[in-house]
């Protein structure tokens, strides 16, 4: 089997398109995963206590609302913290002298180096 195969003469033919990889997917990056991980906790234990504050109201038990609003305080802090320190890694890989810009500007012809 090749592992290179040129398109047929109805593409431009550049770049060779290769077939060895079309099976694979990228695992995403593990800051990304715990990004929407503590997104998507946030959002359903919200809606949860949103739904325990109206069932206090609902049985004349106010005394716990204190207590549960708290709880949607406390994970805000965290997603402000988690996010907050996740976009201040991607703007440091961004950036010039940043590890994924160097590495996609590497591959670029003419490069000029500031000094």
């Amino acid at each position: 089997m090749l592992m290179w195969e040129w398109p047929g003469p109805s593409w431009c033919g550049w770049p060779p398109v290769c077939r060895g990889c079309e099976g694979m997917k990228r695992k995403p990056a593990m800051s990304k995963v715990i990004a929407f991980g503590i997104l998507l906790v946030d959002g359903i234990v919200s809606f949860a206590v949103v739904g325990l504050c109206a069932l206090s109201i609902v049985r004349g038990y106010e005394g716990a609302l204190p207590y549960l609003t708290t709880l949607i305080g406390a994970l805000q802090a965290a997603t402000g913290y988690v996010l907050g320190h996740y976009f201040k890694k991607s703007t440091k890989e961004n950036t010039k002298g940043g590890i994924v810009y160097d590495a996609a500007m590497s591959g670029t012809a003419g490069e000029s180096e500031d000094t």
